[in-house]
């Protein structure tokens, strides 16, 4: 397993032009100053439009700090089985596990069905161990207190779906005065 950053030089790649495997790049998938750091198996192209697909990575804005050893993970309660960002576990209890080998504070913000269920002041301990007591669809910001983003997220994970199953988009045609098709496999609209 390794951590593959997609960054600058992944936007710099032409939209209109094909990369990893015959894809075109998505237009917006990595801002400016952002990276996708993508949890797969390897560093080819298919394993990570895999990991991609799967949901399983994070957001960090590296102009705050880089994000080098974070890792999140779930952990069921009962089966000890670990978990990744965008998996489901039927499980409705468990622990989240942030790794955050960082020399600085953190406030860890616990999202569950998009609204602040837990806030931690992390003051460098690793990990850090979270109890999840229910079912929902969970997911983490982590910020940098005291620097000049301070208000925005440092790092957001893709979703933990604990005892749940994530629930698909209604199929909805584009808008008229849109030309053209929705990518086959692509995911619905937010």
């Amino acid at each position: 397993t390794v951590y593959v950053k997609l960054d600058k030089k992944f936007l710099q790649w032409p939209a209109d032009k094909s990369f990893l495997g015959g894809q075109s790049r998505p237009a917006g998938l990595v801002a400016e100053g952002t990276k996708s750091t993508v949890l797969a198996a390897d560093e080819a192209a298919s394993a990570v439009i895999s990991s991609l697909k799967a949901g399983n990575f994070f957001n960090v804005i590296e102009g705050i700090a880089s994000a080098n050893g974070f890792e999140a993970f779930f952990i069921e309660s009962g089966t000890g089985r670990r978990l990744d960002m965008g998996s489901i576990s039927m499980a409705k209890k468990g622990k989240l596990v942030l790794l955050l080998p960082f020399d600085f504070e953190t406030r860890v913000l616990v999202l569950k069905n998009g609204t602040l269920c837990k806030q931690i002041a992390n003051k460098q301990k690793n990990p850090l161990e979270i109890d999840i007591d229910g079912p929902g669809v969970y997911r983490v910001e982590v910020y940098v207190p005291g620097n000049t983003f301070k208000f925005l997220p440092w790092i957001m994970t893709n979703p933990f779906f604990v005892g749940v199953s994530p629930t698909q988009p209604s199929p909805r045609a584009p808008p008229a005065n849109i030309p053209g098709e929705p990518i086959p496999g692509a995911p619905g609209l937010f």
